[in-house]
């Protein structure tokens, strides 16, 4: 029962991050009285309310009581209608932004018994959008005017010309062309404005769709790099246990034998002697190997659960460091890596150390996978110095550098210098974090065949 109830509490905390992940506003609310259950961090940005203080309140105790009619109207016609409801136009007033105009699909949900339950809401900010197509409304409306304008200049024209029966035939049949003319120019702009609009609506289903994509890699990414990480730490505690199993089993012989000689009465000095220094050699090598499991164990623990929790909380930075690069030590045992650290040891930062063992694990694993994947020696070099209420840090590593054609583009979603060695995302996830999570800058420098220099700059608190 403990296992199937952590492992929904690990759902319900993946489905909570994964939603309050997601760029469009969300919330849930009750059928019956219309209180909010949840919305997420999109929604909290959109209208300027924290999760918990909507918590069960309405449209009522939030918005105008009109706009809270039409709300509540619109959830009543989900109910009735059993089935999605879009709302192309939702005009709403935000304290901070202002008038803006939202685009809503709602969706009930029911019970075992088909009750309603709940409403499930996703909105998205649409004002640009209506902006835009406002100002291509008053682009056509003055050129129209403007067509009307020319075409009444021609007419009057064609009033004087009259006049002048003779000479007014000829240029009245060439107006008449350029009238023609007109109006297959503005058939043709008609024709072209609705294929743009058209292309604009298509592009923009493209772009949503990418995006969705793209957070599913990234989020794959993560969990891809954590399941790496158990493996080759469950790899490397085989070694030490294994050789502990085998101490252990030499020792139970050993006092078998001792024990067949104490019955027997027959145990020398000697044997004594020698089964003394035998059983304590025997200790110390279950002793040091138990300690270097659990050292490896110690590490991985904590280092996993801030990566999942993404919880803030004061740490050790050069300690924790150190505990990000024992983790780490499957992957590098192969090669003959140096790590050197060089910061203050009693540097503590309140944030969130997940966000900095997702960068640090990208950092060094994108120096063993492109820096150093062709060599069997290399030198990895973390400087970190505090400047007031700032914390510089350096990571450099003497690997294979990037090229200056490739140097512009590392920090891009998907790209990558080789495709048979990783998705493209790495360094994108370390970017989205320093500059989102973590409220920092980060900048990068290398010289082909001479390593790179990673520069970020965080605050000490964040």
């Amino acid at each position: 029962m403990k296992k199937n109830f952590a492992t929904e509490k690990e759902t319900q905390q993946f489905l909570k991050v994964f939603l309050d992940n997601l760029p469009y506003p969300i919330f849930v609310k009750r059928a019956k009285d219309g209180g909010f259950v949840y919305w997420n961090k999109a929604e909290e940005d959109l209208v300027g309310i924290s999760a918990a203080s909507a918590l069960n309140k309405t449209d009522f105790d939030i918005v105008p009581k009109a706009q809270a009619e039409f709300f509540r109207k619109m959830d009543m016609e989900v109910f009735k209608k059993s089935s999605v409801l879009i709302i192309p136009e939702e005009p709403l007033y935000i304290p901070h932004l202002g008038r803006r105009i939202l685009r809503t699909v709602k969706t009930p949900i029911y019970d075992e018994n088909n009750e309603p339950l709940f409403l499930l809401g996703i909105s998205q900010d649409v004002t640009e959008a209506k902006k835009n197509e406002e100002e291509l409304k008053k682009y056509c409306h003055n050129l129209e005017n403007l067509v009307r304008l020319r075409t009444s200049e021609l007419k009057a024209a064609n009033a004087k010309l009259e006049k002048h029966q003779e000479e007014l035939q000829a240029a009245n049949s060439l107006l008449k062309e350029h009238q023609n003319e007109i109006e297959e120019v503005n058939t043709l702009l008609e024709e072209q404005k609705e294929e743009l609009l058209q292309q604009k609506e298509e592009l923009q289903t493209t772009l949503e769709n990418l995006q969705k994509t793209q957070e599913q890699l990234i989020e794959s990414e993560k969990l891809s790099a954590l399941g790496g990480l158990v493996a080759g730490v469950a790899h490397e505690i085989n070694t030490p246990v294994g050789i502990g199993v085998t101490a252990v089993s030499n020792l139970q012989e050993e006092i078998k034998e001792m024990a067949s000689l104490y019955k027997k009465d027959e145990i020398s000095r000697k044997d004594f002697k020698e089964f003394l220094e035998s059983a304590n050699d025997s200790a110390s090598l279950i002793h040091k190997n138990l300690e270097r499991t659990a050292q490896l164990i110690q590490s991985f623990k904590q280092v996993s659960v801030d990566q999942v929790s993404e919880q803030q909380r004061s740490f050790n930075f050069k300690s924790y460091l150190e505990d990000i690069i024992r983790s780490l030590s499957p992957k590098f045992k192969h090669k003959d890596i140096k790590f050197n650290l060089q910061c203050d040891e009693e540097l503590l930062l309140n944030s969130f150390p997940g966000a900095y063992a997702q960068v640090f694990t990208n950092l060094l694993l994108n120096s063993f996978t492109h820096g150093f994947h062709d060599r069997q020696q290399g030198k990895v070099t973390i400087t970190a110095k505090q400047k007031e209420r700032r914390l510089e840090i350096e990571y450099r590593d003497d690997g294979n550098g990037i090229s200056s054609v490739d140097l512009p583009h590392i920090f891009e979603p998907f790209f990558t210098s080789d495709q048979h060695k990783g998705t493209g995302l790495g360094l994108n996830i370390v970017y989205n974090i320093v500059k989102q999570k973590l409220h920092g800058s980060i900048s990068c420098k290398s010289i082909p065949g001479k390593g790179v220099l990673f520069m970020i700059e965080l605050p000490i608190t964040t």
